[in-house]
């Protein structure tokens, strides 16, 4: 999905223009120094935490010294500051019973209904 995409779809589901649906896009996710939520606060070493979507962390590795796969030779890597991004528990669970079709499009797949309160709980129901 394109930004484009998404703007037209969060405008859909909003009831917004797709230009204010770019603005609340931009607001968000911009990487620009200054603007983007997201952005900013990794830049303030901040995490961000969506519950039930995920976490963006801001990781420090440290410089090191590493070899030239072609050449064998030692070489310097620097330290440096990168982002992660870890998916909650109900994005994880969504993926994963999720179908994808020929077309390309994903459904939920049909979940059994509990039979007995093992079921219910979570607990396995043959040994």
């Amino acid at each position: 999905m394109t930004k484009q995409e998404f703007a037209e779809k969060l405008a859909r589901q909003t009831d917004i223009s797709k230009a204010k649906a770019m603005d609340v896009i931009d607001a968000i996710f911009s990487t620009s120094p200054g603007h983007g939520i997201i952005a900013v606060e990794l830049d303030g070493g901040r995490d961000i935490t969506i519950t039930g979507f995920g976490t963006f962390k801001t990781r420090h590795t440290k410089a090191r010294m590493g070899r030239n796969p072609q050449t064998g030779e030692p070489i310097h890597i620097s330290a440096r500051n990168s982002v992660s991004f870890r998916a909650g528990k109900g994005l994880k669970i969504r993926v994963r019973d999720s179908i994808t079709t020929d077309a390309g499009t994903a459904y939920a797949a049909p979940q059994a209904a509990p039979t007995s309160a093992y079921d219910r709980l979570g607990a396995p129901t043959a040994l």
